[in-house]
């Protein structure tokens, strides 16, 4: 069963346990009042429970606002310390690590799955050993968009699906076991020769940097990426084992709150590299600027020539323009280029908006699968900047 399946069989269950809730009346406001004000109308037409919204200039400069209630069960609003869930938006972060890797000689863009695991890839029944680095980060592997994750839960994130056949070890191990599983497979599409979005790539990327640093791809996270952009929220735990009540709980299309089983579902460890990270707007907002800021030289992080590599797609101007985490777009509105990519687990939905030619970037954040009422929020924080209307720095 797929985790998309499964998820659709703990809604049901939701459903029997009775997990419909009405919405808040009003909608409680923190952190930028311009912001808040923007976001407010756009959770109420859509009746979502809670929306987050910033933006940020090259120069710095970090707005955010929230508006909300944290599920629809209860009256405790977001707050602008609240730790959101990024979804696949993450994946611009695990491929950010491995360009740092790059840049420090642990690994190489042409670096091949076969190079990393020479005592798994004489097994391999398809081409997936010549899968390299960057066809994984560019949905161009050839592998399918994902596995059965529930096979590899360890048993104590399992206690409520003791009937699946669970895969022992560390999420280290499970990643391991998951390369060893891709090989079993033969592959979509010749690798490089196509496109197909695949969560399963980034998990066989973070295999390959948890062999490269000898540790675990979370703690080369922390290290690598989070500590040194001051990311100190930052963290992949689902939302009932994060620790804090700062915590927006998931709601599915239809406004249901979920239950911690389905959160479970839909946060397996395996799947971090791909869209498992929660962290503060503020935060987010932080990697975002050194993406801005990046391709003029204005980043200490990463040169400007490695991310030009995380902004071009491989396959030029062939759509779908996907570069390494990033999809790339044109728009008038945005003076040309920009980058952008949303995320959702079925029960939090994100996006964000980076315009290199504007000098700005969007972030929106939503504890409701709800695409629509995010693009709309990402419009009117776009449009509301472009007016010149934001004020008052969050500091």
């Amino acid at each position: 069963m797929t985790a998309i399946k499964t998820l659709l069989l703990a809604t049901v269950v939701c459903l029997v346990q009775g997990c419909l809730a009405p919405r808040p009346s009003q909608y409680p406001c923190g952190g930028n009042q311009t912001i808040t004000t923007a976001l407010k109308p756009v959770a109420k037409k859509h009746g979502v429970p809670a929306l987050g919204g910033a933006v940020i200039t090259d120069s710095g400069e970090i707005w955010v606002g929230v508006v909300g209630t944290r599920s629809v069960r209860g009256g405790e609003s977001v707050t602008v310390e609240d730790l959101w869930h990024v979804g696949s938006c993450g994946k611009a972060m695990t491929a950010t690590l491995a360009a740092r890797l790059v840049e420090q000689g642990k690994l190489n863009w042409s670096t091949t799955v076969a190079e990393m695991f020479p005592e798994l890839a004489p097994a391999f029944k398809s081409d997936l050993g010549k899968v390299t680095l960057t066809q994984l980060l560019a949905h161009r592997s050839g592998l399918p968009r994902d596995t059965g994750y529930g096979r590899y839960r360890e048993p104590h994130r399992n206690q409520a699906y003791s009937g699946i056949a669970c895969a022992f070890g560390s999420v280290s191990e499970q990643r391991r076991q998951a390369v060893q599983a891709a090989g079993d497979h033969p592959l979509l599409f010749p690798p490089g020769s196509n496109y197909t979005y695949s969560n399963y790539g980034y998990i066989i990327v973070a295999a390959m940097i948890d062999r490269v640093t000898g540790g675990s791809y979370e703690e080369a996270m922390r290290q690598q990426l989070f500590l040194p952009l001051g990311m100190n929220s930052a963290v992949f735990e689902s939302a009932d084992l994060v620790g804090t009540d700062h915590v927006p709980w998931g709601h599915d299309r239809r406004g249901r709150v979920a239950g911690t089983d389905m959160v479970r579902l839909a946060n397996p460890e395996l799947l971090r590299p791909a869209g498992c990270i929660r962290c503060t707007l503020k935060d987010w907002a932080k990697f975002a600027l050194q993406h801005l800021r990046g391709e003029a030289g204005r980043s200490d992080y990463l040169s400007a020539e490695t991310y030009r590599k995380l902004h071009t797609p491989p396959q030029g101007d062939e759509p779908p323009r996907y570069a390494l985490g990033w999809s790339v777009e044109d728009g008038k509105w945005a003076g040309g280029r920009f980058l952008t990519h949303s995320g959702s687990d079925l029960l939090n939905f994100t996006r964000i908006y980076i315009l290199p030619e504007k000098g700005y970037a969007v972030l929106v954040c939503s504890n409701q699968n709800s695409g629509k009422a995010t693009e709309e929020a990402a419009v009117v924080l776009i449009e509301m900047f472009s007016r010149g209307d934001l004020a008052e720095k969050t500091q």
